[in-house]
């Protein structure tokens, strides 16, 4: 059995082949990056539950094999966990909310591929411990591109005895889970802004919604910045946003403006847009960008998208 030791994440593992490389990073992609780290569904953490690394992406030629090591820690401070450890499909949906399927249902699932030690875990609080996951992929596959899995962490539920002594008589299995991207080559992400408006939210604000289709066989994970233009085309709002569109999908990003629009003198504002992935630039495959009146109006009740 794995040692068990204070909790503490350990780093990001071995295989993360896609990378820009960091020292050429304008500032803005550096707060991009951060937002990307909190804008993400957060599948690592839970009810006192922590895994890292909560991603794994890792290029896999047909038989190829990678070992991956994840961490689980127990972040209660006075109460043991036992745990069990388990795999699902899982993908992204249009708002990039986590979907979860059971393991191998999916076309493009890794599920098979995955072997893991140990099947189960007791942590005592504040101690964590270490899975082992084996990835062996097969020889022949259906074709390149990205194939997905996830690690599940669950609490054991206590017995429907003991579920009876809770004051509410319910419990929930809460899961945290790590989630891989196994990608074959050759594969690329292919993105573009399809569609971008202005709308007001539901507090009365105004909010961008840009939506990316990715057209390529493996996932683009997004990072960039949105920008107001005004009639001189130059700059005069930016803010991080990102998004990770996974192959053959269209993802939807909702980027409510910073409190800085207030700011800014009346007249006719520009949507702009500075996104990259893997490949570079993402284009904008939009007849014209929309254009943002100020000064805005508030109202209570949010009124259909502005076109």
């Amino acid at each position: 059995m794995s040692e068990a030791r204070p909790w503490q994440p350990m780093p990001q593992g071995p295989s993360q082949p896609r990378r820009w490389p960091a020292w050429r990073w304008p500032a803005w992609r550096w707060v991009a990056l951060l937002a990307l780290c909190f804008g993400l569904p957060q599948p690592g953490f839970g009810f006192g539950i922590g895994i890292h690394p909560t991603t794994v992406e890792v290029a896999l030629r047909p038989g190829g094999q990678h070992r991956q090591v994840l961490t689980v820690g127990n972040l209660n401070p006075d109460k043991s966990l036992a745990l069990t450890v388990g795999l699902a499909d899982w993908s992204l949906d249009e708002d990039q909310q986590l979907q979860l399927r059971p393991p191998g249902v999916s076309p493009k699932s890794a599920a098979d591929w995955v072997r893991f030690s140990p099947a189960t875990l007791k942590l005592a609080p504040g101690e964590s411990q270490r899975i082992v996951v084996e990835i062996r992929v097969p020889v022949e596959v259906d074709g390149p591109g990205d194939y997905r899995v996830g690690v599940l962490v669950s609490p054991v539920l206590p017995s429907p005895e003991e579920r009876q002594k809770s004051p509410s008589g319910v419990w929930s299995r809460v899961q945290v889970s790590s989630l891989f991207y196994v990608t074959i080559p050759p594969a690329k992400p292919d993105a573009a802004v399809v569609d971008a408006r202005w709308r007001r939210s539901p507090e009365g604000t105004p909010e961008a919604v840009i939506s990316i289709h990715n057209r390529g066989n493996s996932h683009s994970r997004i990072v960039g910045e949105l920008q107001l233009l005004d009639a001189q085309g130059k700059v005069a709002l930016r803010q991080p946003i990102n998004r990770v569109v996974l192959e053959g999908q269209t993802g939807r990003l909702v980027s409510p403006l910073s409190v800085g629009w207030r700011d800014l003198a009346s007249g006719a504002y520009r949507l702009g847009l500075e996104l990259e992935d893997y490949e570079g630039q993402i284009p904008l495959d939009v007849a014209s960008m929309p254009v943002l009146e100020l000064p805005w109006l508030d109202l209570d009740v949010s009124p259909p998208d502005i076109p």
